[in-house]
């Protein structure tokens, strides 16, 4: 019996989608502010809050996808100083979010409801301009 390569279609599909999951681990894999956040409310709330950091945080992820495919991604990849205001807005998300930790204290921290979790997620995550630079890049 002679053996058919496949449809070079196919090969089209499968190679991209490992090219994804392997920047999707590298990119999983490299600490950045997503990474912070979740340790903080580790260690803040618990496994609850570190859950709805993470979830807020996936959120966030899902959106700048929506914006891709919109078009916005695109916007912010390709304009620098639309792409410095997302860096200087991201920036000043961290900060704000250290300085209420800070204020907060140890005290506070203990007795803390979970309930900011998944917005300080969403935030963090919308604030990121990696990501919109990784939502253009996957889906051009």
């Amino acid at each position: 019996m002679v053996s058919r390569p496949p449809a070079a279609w196919l090969n089209a599909p499968v190679h991209a989608l490992a090219l994804f999951a392997a920047l999707a681990v590298v990119v999983t894999l490299t600490p950045g502010p997503a990474t912070a956040l979740v340790v903080r409310s580790t260690l803040r709330g618990g496994r609850r809050a570190a859950f709805l950091t993470t979830l807020g945080n996936s959120t966030g992820v899902l959106a700048w996808g929506a914006a891709s495919a919109a078009g916005i991604a695109a916007l912010v990849a390709a304009s620098e100083a639309a792409f410095l205001a997302l860096k200087v807005t991201g920036a000043i998300v961290l900060v704000v979010l250290g300085i209420q930790s800070w204020r907060r204290g140890e005290a506070a921290a203990k007795g803390r409801s979970t309930g900011r979790a998944f917005g300080d997620g969403v935030l963090t995550s919308l604030a990121n301009p990696k990501l919109a630079v990784f939502a253009q890049v996957v889906t051009a």
